[in-house]
């Protein structure tokens, strides 16, 4: 039984319309169930998708601040070493080893993503038109755009987080060592973006 997720951020939205007027706009019914936690079928399995997506994505962001934490402690000893004219620290071998588990768990993470999106693939082919509305208003092709999407980017960063992990101990110099640190920090391929189509998919999904 999937966990119904719970949200982890807050979004902000600024309203630039107090003088427009607003309009009732009106929603034509769905073939979506009234009960949703009597979901059956196609509904039961993209909605269980679409929880087990956000939920993997817990686990990485949990993993990914302990390899923050783990970074932070090779970026102080590489620094140490650096200022001795050295490159390594015996103490930095523990540290590597930590964040290589770290790496591990990113990659079982994603992995799970992909299982995810090939159920919601496999499903597809099962349908008679990916244009068909599932709940409210999206169609099933927009859930699985918008769930290969979330597994491309998570993909793209499990490998810079890689190349991170197998480079930052190795470098010569302070500045390379904090832009691989930064670079961690920042997971680029992760945009704000991606976390509002999540959080669209959720709402339309009923678990918000």
């Amino acid at each position: 039984m999937c966990e119904t997720p719970k949200s982890s951020r807050q979004l902000s939205i600024s309203s630039s319309t107090s003088n427009e007027e607003f309009k009732t706009v009106s929603i034509s019914a769905t073939n979506t169930p009234k009960a949703l936690g009597n979901l059956t079928g196609n509904h039961r399995i993209v909605r269980d998708c679409v929880a087990d997506i956000y939920n993997a994505i817990q686990q990485w962001n949990k993993h990914f601040l302990h390899g923050v934490e783990i970074l932070s402690e090779i970026k102080n000893i590489k620094f140490d070493a650096l200022d001795s004219n050295e490159i390594y620290r015996d103490s930095l071998q523990e540290y590597c080893q930590n964040l290589e588990g770290v790496l591990k768990s990113l990659s079982s993470i994603v992995d799970l993503l992909s299982c995810y999106v090939n159920t919601m693939v496999g499903l597809s082919k099962l349908l008679s038109s990916s244009e068909e509305i599932l709940f409210s208003t999206w169609r099933f092709h927009t859930f699985v755009h918008t769930a290969q999407l979330v597994l491309s980017s998570y993909q793209k960063e499990l490998e810079l987080k890689t190349y991170i992990k197998e480079h930052i101990a190795h470098c010569k110099d302070k500045n390379s060592v904090a832009f691989y640190f930064i670079t961690w920090v920042n997971e680029a391929y992760i945009s704000e973006d991606l976390g509002v189509q999540l959080e669209a998919m959720l709402v339309e999904t009923g678990h918000r």
